[in-house]
């Protein structure tokens, strides 16, 4: 009877210890069950996990898609400045631009060429002897290919044109604006250097009889457009500057011409 008692008990211990080590296990299964419900219920917290879990492990994780941000990162085009290689291209690049508002002749521009500080030419455009358009004095430099206007007649021009330029519909240039532009003209008084000394010679010679036109020396005028006459070496009278238009106007350019 001794044996089977402690037998019997013996075998109560092991019952026990096999419940508890089971119920242990389901206790822990049903844990797990809840963290990994929770974190898929939760995405951000997945996302943290998965986070937390790269930087124990050193892991990078998946390769982050960068194409919207490299797409979104590649310079913007901008247009490139026109390069000018030569007083023909600068010529022909005022002639398109003034053409917008008024029809004229490309032999109606005519320019030379100067070298900056830089050592960069760039190109002085005006009227020539035989326009028929007084458009004023442009510059153009070869690199940057932008033409600006150097007086206020260029100016006058280039803000007609650009109303002309921006009115995408009509295509119109502005009527206001053309009031400031000088009327052209059939066809040039001056037509070239010597002319320039005639218009100054009659002008002057109601006061000097004894001048004559080798006496005055003409040249082209690059920031007025048309031709400056000034005395000549063998003048013994300074007659001062003047400017002559190639439609023949006459203007003094400095005080010795106002006299």
């Amino acid at each position: 009877m001794k044996i089977m008692s402690q037998f019997t008990e013996f075998y109560k211990a092991k019952v026990f210890l096999l419940l508890f080590v089971l119920s242990l296990i389901f206790v822990l299964s049903c844990g797990g069950d809840d963290e990994e419900e929770t974190t898929a219920d939760n995405p951000q917290e997945a996302a943290y996990q998965a986070a937390l879990e790269r930087a124990k492990t050193g892991d990078s994780g998946d390769t982050l898609d960068t194409s919207a941000t490299l797409e979104s990162a590649k310079p913007v085009t901008t247009p490139q400045p026109i390069v000018i290689k030569s007083k023909d291209e600068a010529q022909l690049l005022l002639w398109q631009h003034l053409t917008t508002c008024r029809r004229m002749d490309t032999p109606e521009i005519t320019s030379h060429m100067l070298e900056n500080n830089s050592g960069e030419k760039e190109y002085h455009l005006y009227p020539s002897t035989t326009a028929k358009n007084e458009f004023g004095v442009w510059k153009i430099n070869e690199k940057v290919g932008t033409l600006i206007p150097q007086n206020a007649i260029a100016t006058s021009w280039d803000e007609w044109v650009t109303s002309g330029l921006e009115d995408t519909v009509a295509k119109k240039c502005d009527s206001i604006l053309e009031k400031n532009i000088p009327s052209q003209f059939v066809d040039p008084i001056v037509k070239q250097d010597r002319d320039a000394a005639v218009i100054v010679w009659t002008y002057l010679s109601k006061c000097y009889p004894d001048l004559e036109t080798n006496y005055l020396t003409p040249n082209p005028n690059a920031a007025e457009g048309g031709f400056v006459v000034k005395s000549s070496a063998n003048s013994k009278t300074d007659h001062g500057l003047w400017n002559v238009k190639v439609d023949g106007t006459l203007t003094p350019m400095n005080p010795k011409a106002q006299e």
